[in-house]
């Protein structure tokens, strides 16, 4: 009994210093799980090498993070698309193309942020022309309010650009933000 109990905390210990390559395995899995065997080996023949799928994702957030409109438009295709995976509230969703993307992002550089929100990567793997990121999100606005909030990409490559992104996040944590502002904006009108 004893033995079984040491082999479980071997297994719980390798699985915790492991966790990029656990995540790659149920990323792939995950993969081979939505399609075929077929379709998958056809789209994993033409796909760039999951490194690259996710060093673009890197390189997403770093510009991201800068509020660099030119380093952002350099690493999208014309025809990206930004989609706010959200579903409550319905309003908080969105699809961006390029450009309007690019107008929201140079737009939260503003007087209104003490600190902008910065992300710092905690998790990432990558599947041929798919990455998916886990970040945390910080930022403190003028007035003292802090936006703090979790996010997970799923980034979509082709041809050496980011094609397309689907963006989760803690909506609450949004919604709650977006009151406050809502609340600051009164306040400042009165």
């Amino acid at each position: 009994m004893t033995k079984r109990v040491e082999q479980k905390a071997e297994v719980a210990t390798a699985s915790m210093l492991d966790r990029r390559a656990a995540l790659a395995r149920v990323g792939a899995g995950l993969m081979l799980a939505a399609g075929t065997g077929a379709a998958l080996a056809s789209r994993t023949a033409t796909a760039v090498e999951p490194g690259e799928s996710v060093a673009l994702g890197h390189h997403w957030i770093d510009a991201l993070n800068r509020r660099d409109e030119a380093a952002l438009s350099g690493i999208l295709t014309d025809n990206f698309l930004y989609s706010a995976m959200l579903r409550n509230p319905p309003e908080m969703a969105a699809r961006w193309s390029k450009e309007k993307f690019l107008s929201i992002v140079t737009s939260t550089a503003d007087a209104t942020w003490k600190k902008p929100v910065v992300m710092t990567i905690k998790s990432e793997f990558g599947a041929g022309d798919r990455a998916v990121i886990e970040t945390e999100g910080y930022g403190e606005r003028s007035d003292g309010y802090v936006y703090a909030n979790v996010y997970c990409f799923n980034f979509w490559t082709e041809g050496g650009k980011i094609k397309a992104i689907h963006d989760y996040c803690c909506t609450h944590t949004a919604w709650l933000h977006g009151q406050h502002m809502r609340e600051a904006a009164k306040t400042k009108a009165s």
